[in-house]
């Protein structure tokens, strides 16, 4: 009869790596207090991935307690109709400091940028782009892009961004020397653009991949816009541009 292994004797950075796996409600609900070795591990282990679209919120506190705040490298926030009002029991119960020492990824989802934690939530974004270790930031929330043109992405490598307005996004770009991804959905433009006037000498990134998908921008405005951005993007392998205005789809 083979013999059988338990999990508390798999050598430790196999057990990382089917933690790595699993969302850290899995990973609390089912492993933690199984043994002394186990819960061990799960205090060393510091590639947490926090998503409030997946925790409930009688779960919220209990997982809030056990994890160690400096090993979370990724955080999905959302007030969404099954998570209404969490993010704000979030930046109340915890130190925001903490959460953004190893944090590599960020995503604000569904986020009311009208309500009372609008300033907690801000000042998480702005924690967290002082730090040196963010390097992917996803926005859903327009109101969120003014943020980034008034503080440092030089680090951020992974973008994506929603309902910007264009003008906005050359800002935030301009800032962003290392990204390699962008990500753009429903870009915007205000109506005192004009993007025939974009400063062509001001440094755009070396871009690796780009999507741009819009329903507000012509032809014309999408190509001047693109004329600046790709001119230092040498390198880029993957463009992805989609525009309904005016019947004009592009792949």
């Amino acid at each position: 009869m083979a013999n059988v292994v338990g999990l508390d004797y798999l050598p430790i950075e196999l057990i990382y790596r089917i933690l790595d796996c699993l969302d850290v409600q899995t990973i609390f609900h089912s492993l933690h207090g199984v043994c002394r070795r186990i819960n061990y591990t799960l205090g060393t282990y510091n590639r947490y991935k926090f998503n409030f679209q997946s925790i409930s919120k009688h779960k919220f506190h209990l997982i809030g307690r056990l994890i160690p705040h400096e090993q979370v490298i990724s955080m999905t926030l959302s007030d969404g109709n099954d998570t209404s009002n969490q993010i704000d029991l979030f930046l109340s119960s915890f130190d925001i400091k903490k959460f953004t020492i190893s944090l590599k990824s960020l995503k604000y989802l569904s986020i009311d940028c009208r309500s009372e934690c609008n300033a907690k939530t801000l000042r998480l974004l702005q924690s967290s782009l002082v730090g040196h270790s963010l390097q992917k930031l996803s926005l859903f929330s327009s109101s969120l892009c003014a943020v980034l043109t008034q503080n440092n992405t030089v680090n951020i490598k992974d973008l994506v961004l929603n309902s910007c307005m264009i003008r906005q996004i050359q800002q935030i770009l301009l800032s962003s020397t290392s990204l390699e991804t962008l990500i753009l959905t429903d870009v915007e433009i205000d109506v005192d653009d004009d993007l025939q006037n974009i400063d062509s000498s001001s440094k755009s990134p070396k871009l690796a991949y780009l999507s741009i998908s819009t329903s507000h921008l012509t032809m014309e405005m999408i190509v001047s816009f693109l004329n600046w951005l790709m001119k230092d993007s040498q390198q880029l392998r993957h463009l992805r541009l989609i525009s309904d205005v005016d019947d004009e789809i592009l792949f």
